[in-house]
């Protein structure tokens, strides 16, 4: 079986074989990203946790803050291991709460708006063309005086 195309032009678009200087900045900037995502969630974390341990909650702000320590502990020690996985952990969670928010919204807002709308025009079937049934006709159908010609169609309105 002859293969088509050429490796040249697959070495041009991306050069899998051999290691090259830009993967290895990519791999040394990598961990130094995490580091700098995870401090910025940790600062995120404790401004939310003072506000919450000053404003409501004693325990609930000392909670707060306790899970920016493990984040910046994480993302400081372990860039590429633990913290991917936390960070990980923390994005299959938002995307659960995204989907059942989501089915819990939708229901709410068929429930209290398209549901009762539907319901107000069902209600009482009236008939808008004002039609009367009347039993003595033999058909409902308009009887024509003048035959139909090719002139009576070129103007219709």
């Amino acid at each position: 079986m002859r293969r088509v195309g050429r490796s040249e032009a697959a070495a041009v678009c991306f050069d899998w074989q051999s290691a090259t200087d830009d993967a290895g900045e990519v791999e040394t900037s990598e961990p130094m990203a995490a580091r700098k995502r995870g401090l910025i969630q940790t600062t995120i974390t404790a401004a939310l946790g003072a506000l919450i341990y000053t404003f409501i909650s004693q325990h609930a702000g000392m909670i707060v803050m306790g899970i920016g320590g493990v984040l910046l502990t994480a993302s400081i020690l372990f860039p590429l291991s633990l913290y991917a996985k936390i960070e990980s952990l923390v994005g299959r969670i938002a995307i659960a709460l995204q989907r059942g928010i989501t089915w819990l919204l939708m229901g709410l807002i068929f429930v209290s708006i398209f549901w009762p709308f539907a319901r107000l025009f069902r209600r009482g079937h009236r008939d808008k063309l004002n039609r009367r049934i009347e039993p003595e006709w033999e058909t409902y159908w308009n009887d024509r005086s003048e035959p139909i010609t090719a002139e009576s169609r070129r103007r219709l309105y």
